[in-house]
């Protein structure tokens, strides 16, 4: 196995098996306790509890939340990936009372991975057609 399908194969589990099937015991595996996650250039989440929280509040707003890789690319350096991601709406998102709507937004990660841990990635999604799709603005 080469460094560069190791990468790719942390960065297909974050995904998958995080946020896809609500995993959370897999951040403890693959995630760095170091871990910042930068979500529209902010710092989101710090450190596997803090990446445990996030996955978990996000899944008690879209309790069948799944991101889909449209495609990865990968070098000796970096992995970085695009998706789309899907779920419906029942439970209270950013202070929005659930609607019942089904969501799809596309979006794209670029990851850190050092010693074979995720260390931090750089989530930028279309957030506003997500909250258009809520009613929400």
């Amino acid at each position: 196995m080469t460094d560069t399908t190791t990468r790719t194969e942390l960065a297909e589990r974050l995904i998958d098996e995080i946020w896809s099937e609500g995993r959370l015991e897999v951040i403890d595996e693959i995630v760095s306790e170091e871990y910042v996650d930068y979500y529209e250039g902010e710092p989101n989440a710090h450190g596997r509890d803090g990446l445990k929280e996030y996955v978990a509040g996000l899944r008690e707003s879209f309790p069948d939340f799944g991101k889909d890789i449209k495609e990865i690319v990968a070098n000796e350096d970096s992995v970085a990936l695009r998706f789309m991601a899907t779920g419906t709406h029942e439970g209270v998102y950013e202070g929005i009372e659930p609607t019942g709507k089904e969501i799809s937004f596309a979006g794209s990660i670029f990851f850190d991975i050092e010693d074979g841990e995720i260390t931090a990635t750089y989530e930028s999604a279309d957030t506003w057609g997500l909250m258009e799709q809520l009613g929400a603005v």
